[in-house]
């Protein structure tokens, strides 16, 4: 195994390194001394470790020297701990019959089943592997055996072999007061976690791929031990699981159980990656269990709650099927005037207490448990609260045969002052346009994650519609250069509309937007300012941005660029105008009336192909006057990607463009009608 030592906190940028030291070495068709250096991690997602990965004490590589017949090499004792080490060789690997390859072709961890073959395009396919679905915990670091890594070097050369990872990692940080037995890794959409592989290594430097055979496992376990490893309530607790690269369309569930069998459940329904070479970083949880006489706890993150906003952490038990809240003032009415203030309610009867539970379950706001039958965790943000006020969360839920539990309260808290003094604002907030087109463009926002609760913006100015209408008819617009004191007046008139955007925090310090329908050569300004977490209200700033005006003409273009993804399989491909163009129709699609099954088939002519294909986008597919639109393929079928595109003449008439196509392969390859039929000549 490797180490990982975590030397920087968080950092914004992820870089690749790989290091190498440049001294000699004997052939290793000698049986000599070889050395090896990794290639290092990255983080991903919301926080960024600088992290290093050395070689360890009991290491052992199989290098096929120039011959598909391996062998074994172990690290040296006074090398181990280093990203950069000496191994010395121990013998072959039995099984496998010998034949020449072009080049040196080395694998970690070593594996008596491994075999390398060299294809017909060069690369080369390593079998015999696993990646573990159960792995052995070990201390900031991965698992004895479960990060794949590959190297390959000329047969002729002397260099030593850079290894490159195969996988990826998830890093789950964890505080509590228990002692965790085993967690589980599953997608939500029956991805390919663990199990036999082969990889595919290249000697251009492509990135090598792994690829799962059959009976391969839709989860993965990492295995902590009969004792445990001991949680600690005020400092994290590392967890490090190897993974393939892989895309959790569906997002992804963390089963954590204790040495007493009780489970915390972590779950995120969002796209999630973990990609070669990095760590994806989850957010640090606490194990909690719900007391025993009720089924849904939500309390104040008090670390999170400033004069508008508060974040309310949920935990739900086993029975509860549906949990239902309402933050309530406690001295003023709530729900517009339909409940009285929750101090009623708090100190008040049975009676009381009853006819609230009944009351929120009909119109409180509801949550499902993810997961229903497990303990899991979410979190609830609010964001529209008053400040200087004193709220209380009132809760109840409902079990799987629909009864009700009493009202429970979560501990009473104040809302902070609002403040005006904008220069004391922490959250450093700025916005900046990018891929300004004809009709859209991005928001790209920044801010201080810690310091900000809030984000608001909000239009002030578009020449391709009429804003006083939208907004009413009654309400003063300011300019982009107005002063503070109109352009804050503005937001507080607009506080409660439709069209004011608020967004509350994330943790990446990040957040992005994209708006689209924009008129072509329209002028645009949005005006917003962030709430920090005292309080603290910002400035007011505008962004402006102008859209791009290219007219229609006599030569529409529409260009289309895939882009494969080995790990899932699937095409992503984006339709872009290229020029000329009012508007095109596009498809991506894999339906028996595509033809594709008689690709190179005496059963179509070439031709054939093309006019179909033309007549059937042209008729059928989805019209756009947006500048680029995006579409994704299905797994395990192959595709044909269609475009045609509109402009105009001198005299005002419609042209129509030629038929952009690409067939997409499901392994992969981009094909043309030509390379089926190669006396065809395209188009």
């Amino acid at each position: 195994m490797r180490r990982i030592l975590f030397t920087l906190t968080t950092v914004a940028i992820c870089a690749y390194s790989c290091l190498r030291e440049p001294s000699a070495v004997h052939p290793v068709s000698e049986k000599s001394p070889v050395k090896a250096s990794i290639e290092q991690m990255v983080g991903t997602k919301t926080y960024l470790d600088d992290m290093q990965v050395n070689w360890s004490d009991g290491d052992r590589i199989v290098i096929f020297a120039g011959t598909s017949s391996g062998s074994i090499y172990k690290v040296s004792p006074q090398s181990a701990g280093s990203t950069y080490a000496q191994f010395t060789y121990e013998g072959d690997l039995p099984g496998y019959g010998s034949h020449a390859i072009d080049d040196c072709v080395a694998v970690y961890p070593m594996n008596e089943s491994a075999g390398c073959q060299e294809t017909s395009s060069g690369d080369y396919k390593i079998a015999g592997l696993s990646l573990p679905s159960r792995q052995l915990y070990q201390e900031e670091s991965f698992a004895d055996e479960s990060f794949l890594m590959t190297a390959v070097r000329d047969k002729d050369s002397d260099e030593p072999y850079s290894f490159r990872n195969v996988c990826g990692g998830l890093k789950l940080q964890l505080y509590g007061d228990c002692s965790v037995r085993e967690i589980e890794v599953q997608g939500n959409n029956g991805e390919l976690l663990s199990g036999n592989v082969y990889i595919t290594a290249s000697p251009d430097g492509e990135d090598p791929v792994m690829t799962f055979q059959s009976g391969a496992s839709k989860k993965t376990v990492l295995d902590c031990g009969s004792s445990g490893v001991r949680l600690k309530k005020s400092e994290v607790t590392d967890f490090i699981i190897s993974l393939p690269p892989v895309v959790f369309t569906k997002g992804f569930n963390v089963i954590v159980r204790d040495v007493l069998g009780r489970e915390m459940m972590l779950n995120t329904s969002k796209t999630n990656t973990v990609l070669r070479s990095s760590l994806l970083k989850m957010p640090a949880a606490t194990f909690s269990v719900i007391p025993a006489d009720q089924d849904v706890i939500y309390s104040l993150d008090k670390n999170h709650c400033s004069a508008t906003y508060a974040e309310i952490d949920i935990t739900f038990g086993e029975k509860c099927q549906t949990a239902f809240h309402y933050t309530m003032k406690m001295d003023a009415p709530n729900a517009d005037k339909k409940l009285e203030g929750a101090r009623t309610y708090y100190e008040g009867d049975q009676e009381e207490r009853r006819a609230l539970a009944q009351y929120l379950s009909s119109f409180g706001f509801s949550l499902t448990p993810s997961a229903p039958g497990a303990v899991c965790d979410t979190t609830w943000v609010e964001y529209a609260l008053e400040p200087d006020t004193e709220y209380i969360i009132a809760y109840c839920c409902t079990d799987s045969d629909g009864n009700l539990s009493e009202v429970f309260f979560s501990e009473p808290f104040w809302t902070k002052p609002l403040n005006d003094d904008y220069e004391a604002n922490k959250s450093d907030i700025s916005l900046e346009f990018s891929e300004i087109s004809r009709t859209s463009l991005k928001f790209n926002f920044s801010y201080d994650p810690e310091n900000t609760a809030v984000l608001k913006f909000i239009c002030i100015k578009n020449t391709g519609m009429d804003l006083h209408q939208a907004y009413g008819g009654e309400i003063d617009i300011p300019s982009a250069d107005a002063s503070q004191k109109a352009l804050h007046n503005f937001f507080d008139d607009m506080a409660n509309s439709l069209f004011m955007n608020v967004w509350p925090k994330s943790a990446s310090g990040s957040d992005t937007y994209t708006l689209v329908g924009l008129e072509p050569g329209s002028e645009i300004a949005y005006a917003y300012m962030a709430e920090d977490m005292d309080g603290i209200l910002s400035e007011v700033k505008v962004a402006e941005a102008v859209m791009k005006e290219d007219k229609p003409g006599p030569d529409p273009e529409v260009r289309i660029d895939p882009v494969w993804n080995a790990s899932t399989g699937i095409w992503t491909v984006t339709f872009s105008m290229v020029k000329d163009c009012s508007k095109f129709k596009y498809t991506l699609n894999c339906d028996d009336n595509m033809f594709l099954a008689r690709l190179g088939t005496g059963d179509m002519r070439a031709y054939e192909f093309y006019n179909h294909w033309d007549s059937f986008v042209t008729a059928y597919g989805l019209e756009t006057s947006y500048d680029s639109v995006t579409a994704t393929s299905v797994p395990d079928e192959d595709h044909v990607a269609l475009a045609v595109s509109w402009g105009k003449n001198a005299e005002d008439k419609d042209v129509v463009s030629g038929l952009e196509y690409i067939i997409l392969t499901k392994d992969g390859q981009m094909m043309k009608i030509s390379d089926y039929y190669p006396s065809y000549i395209e188009k």
